[in-house]
């Protein structure tokens, strides 16, 4: 290169830094107006603010575990999700009561506890009165504490986006390093992707593939998460828990009678099986496990004991026979399978995409029948909202009145 040149790109890196050291010192002004501080910069030397930018907590990297590779562009979407959260998302300081930025506390909030925290108290000046100022939020600190709880929580909801029960599992984890040149810290999202653990599992019906149950999360990776009979309802000498299979007749039928996005279907399997509420079911040896989403039944998954593994075998929408609900309405208004089939009540999307719960009498009689949790989710209008909803209640309230039952 030559010496122009060399001195041109000089010039324009001196440029990039002043500017990035200009973004940074205001985002930590902005970081300790927050935490209701706003004039502590100002009992900082040029040379202590130096010292500070030097030392800081660089910006957040997104990077793939050492070989563990991921479909192509999942990784990119990841990063990028986990971005708009730090971008949009706010930190609630449990001191001032304030909120503080998630992306001004990654990484200009944390450079300022970090290098404080570090010094001794005769280690500049002002150090002592600053110390004082900030005793409640060094390192070890329910400030610093709680937001990294915040932290996990959100590393947690970006990868349950990608975590698929029966394909694969992601998690993250945050490393915080010195970097090479030993003039800060790297702030690295290392991201892990994991294949499922399947096996096949020979059942009446023959052989079908199923998924160890288990869920990831941050900083900690993978973790199985296993059932004891008497969670069950079943009392035995021996409550050893027992690992849980997931067939993928299961997942099929999930996504029929259910019909939303696959992770938070999934998001929604994992609280139901790990908060378990479960009674016996027709069979012998089969259980019924609560389906629940915002805490409201939607339905219940069928399992049942195998070679001490607990086997998840199908999915039942909450008004379908072999339910106690669905034997309910059969007693309160004579529907059957066919006759629901018909009338297109099998899924989730049936109740709350139709003005089902509009009309009083049919309100009364799934109410009756045990299903009120449907019309809870239906009042919140959190899912199915993008869908044209379909007018059918009048004409299933004269199906059922022409048979003589319960809404004459």
């Amino acid at each position: 290169m030559s010496h122009t040149k060399q001195k041109k790109a000089n010039e324009l890196q001196l440029q990039a830094r002043a500017k990035h050291r200009k973004e940074f010192m205001a985002n930590i002004k902005k970081f300790l107006t927050h935490i209701g501080h706003p004039t502590l910069l100002e009992l900082l030397t040029k040379t202590e603010l130096e010292s500070i930018y030097q030392v800081r907590v660089h910006k957040l990297k997104v990077l793939a575990a050492s070989g563990e590779p991921f479909p192509k562009g999942m990784l990119e979407n990841i990063e990028s999700d986990l971005r708009l959260f730090l971008e949009h998302q706010s930190f609630k300081d449990p001191i001032s009561g304030n909120d503080i930025p998630m992306h001004i506390m990654i990484c200009e909030g944390i450079s300022f506890i970090f290098s404080i925290s570090s010094k001794r108290v005769d280690g500049f000046v002002n150090a002592k009165l600053i110390k004082e100022k900030l005793e409640k939020y060094h390192l070890n600190s329910d400030f610093f504490k709680s937001y990294l709880s915040q932290e996990n929580m959100l590393k947690n909801i970006v990868s349950s986006f990608y975590t698929k029960l029966d394909k694969q599992l992601i998690w993250m984890e945050h490393v915080r390093s010195l970097d090479a040149q030993c003039t800060g810290l790297n702030n690295q999202i290392i991201c892990h992707y994991l294949p499922c653990e399947s096996k096949p599992i020979h059942l009446e019906g023959g052989n079908r593939p199923a998924y160890r149950f288990c869920w990831t999360f941050a900083d900690r990776g993978r973790e199985w998460i296993d059932i004891k009979p008497s969670e069950l309802g079943l009392s035995l000498n021996n409550d050893a828990a027992m690992p849980v299979y997931i067939q993928n007749h299961a997942f099929a039928r999930l996504v029929e009678r259910v019909g939303l996005s696959d992770d938070l279907m999934h998001f929604w399997l994992f609280l139901s099986l790990t908060d378990i509420k479960a009674i016996k079911g027709d069979k012998d040896q089969h259980y019924l496990i609560e389906y629940r989403i915002q805490d409201q039944k939607v339905g219940y998954f069928v399992a049942s004991i195998y070679n001490g593994m607990l086997i998840v075998r199908t999915f039942l929408f909450l008004i379908y026979n072999g339910t106690p609900e669905g034997k309910r309405l059969e007693e309160l208004s004579g529907l059957q399978k066919t006759d629901t089939q018909y009338l297109a009540l099998t899924s989730l999307s049936d109740f709350l995409c139709s003005d089902l719960f509009e009309n009083e009498k049919l309100q009364q009689l799934f109410i009756a029948a045990g299903c009120e949790s449907l019309l809870n989710l239906y009042k919140t209008k959190d899912y199915f909202s993008d869908r044209i909803p379909q007018s059918k209640a009048h004409y299933i309230q004269r199906y059922i009145e022409l048979g003589n039952r319960a809404l004459q």
